[in-house]
């Protein structure tokens, strides 16, 4: 898998759209079964696990990108995670960490693991 998307909301499923539109091989990350089955049956073929992104990394190997579209309280520390598994080019959505200090927090981790962080402002 090229790409991991973390979250199932109507960004996450758009950002699958577009990753599958561009010929990505992408798969999903969601918390419920409920959401994964969602996603399932919007994208038959698509690799979908659910039980959060703990669970996933505790089975598989981290990709070598990964999208982050969840609710704004979990992007920093579900970056922070991806990029401590290995992950090294990621991109979160918007506003990528609720305060400053947890924005500065992120790109230090960053930095010292040598990954790419982009945030995305549509």
């Amino acid at each position: 898998m090229q790409i991991l998307i973390i979250g199932a909301g109507p960004i996450g499923m758009e950002y699958i759209r577009i990753c599958r539109d561009q010929g990505l091989e992408c798969g999903g990350v969601t918390r419920t079964a409920k959401t994964a089955a969602d996603v399932a049956e919007a994208f038959a073929d698509l690799e979908v696990h659910h039980g959060g992104l703990d669970a996933y990394l505790a089975e598989h190997s981290p990709p070598p990108a990964a999208i982050i579209a969840t609710p704004v309280q979990l992007l920093a520390p579900l970056t922070e995670l991806l990029i401590h598994a290995g992950v090294t080019s990621l991109l979160v959505e918007k506003p990528g960490g609720l305060t400053p200090s947890t924005a500065c927090r992120v790109a230090t981790t960053a930095a010292e693991k040598d990954a790419d962080v982009w945030v995305a402002y549509n």
